[in-house]
């Protein structure tokens, strides 16, 4: 008998359950390494846990290494290097004069005392042309004037490995500097704080101002005199008070006149006027404002 040999019949429904069956795939790990434990005998003694020693690093101090620079070419500003068009202080000859009277005075200072934006800068400014020009007295001869911002004394630097105040750096650098005037702007900020505090900058400057050693003609504002230098008498006590006044219409226009070199420079517009009606011109200016 010849045996019959069936085909093999796939079962019903055997395609659709391939397409349907989904086998998760492994994860593949690679370059791991398995290290057996060290086994340890049961009666060796449990080592305890050592700590290593940390040692603290000494904290970073941000401030940037003044040694052997100066205070006075980083934050000053020398007027008596300026080139000026026009005298800066023109109608000002009184304030100029009292200011002179008073650096010429042993152990006293200046404190140009007036509201904002009248002139007071441009006082200083004034000196410092006459200086250049060689119209002040003898003594005054051959000085240089140098204004500092007083929010740039306010702070502490790193001189030598140490930090020094800003302030206490500028007076040991006076001291060695000959012929040397010092114009402090907003000199109030250096006296106390708004609230009473510690900060009293101006007691540094108080040795130095008695000695001789520095020339200091400060600015002020009426209400920030009488609300903060007023109380502090010892400080009050070595500067002289200057009031800086407002100039009346035809001082003014005076000044006008005689700037005009000096904001045509500034502006690039030449008048093309001549002085008749250039001074009709500034008188209504005036007088509108």
């Amino acid at each position: 008998q010849q045996q019959v040999i069936q085909p093999m019949v796939e079962p019903v429904g055997y395609q659709q359950a391939q397409q349907v069956l989904v086998y998760p795939q492994q994860p593949v790990v690679q370059n791991v390494q398995y290290t057996q434990p060290v086994p340890q005998s049961p009666a060796a003694p449990v080592q305890p846990m050592v700590q290593p020693v940390v040692q603290e690093q000494p904290e970073k101090n941000d401030l940037y290494d003044y040694t052997g620079l100066s205070i006075l070419k980083m934050y000053g500003e020398d007027l008596t290097a300026k080139e000026y068009i026009t005298n800066p202080a023109i109608a000002r000859d009184s304030e100029i004069g009292k200011a002179i009277m008073i650096l010429l005075t042993p152990e006293k200072s200046a404190l140009l005392v007036g509201k904002a934006g009248i002139g007071k800068t441009s006082i200083v400014e004034g000196i410092a042309y006459r200086i250049i020009r060689g119209e002040v007295p003898e003594r005054l001869k051959g000085y240089r004037v140098v204004k500092v911002n007083s929010a740039a004394l306010v702070g502490k630097v790193q001189y030598h490995g140490k930090e020094e105040m800003i302030i206490s750096l500028l007076v040991e650098e006076l001291k060695q500097t000959d012929k040397m005037i010092l114009f402090i702007d907003e000199i109030h900020t250096l006296i106390g704080s708004k609230d009473g505090g510690p900060m009293d900058l101006a007691n540094i400057l108080k040795p130095a101002i008695d000695r001789g050693m520095v020339k200091i003609i400060g600015a002020t504002t009426d209400i920030e005199y009488s609300t903060y230098v007023v109380r502090d008498r010892a400080f009050l006590r070595r500067f002289d008070r200057v009031d800086v006044i407002e100039q009346d219409i035809p001082t003014t226009i005076e000044v006008l006149m005689k700037s005009l070199p000096k904001i045509e420079h500034q502006t690039g517009i030449k008048f093309k006027y001549n002085e008749y009606v250039t001074r009709l011109l500034v008188e209504s200016i005036v007088e509108a404002t």
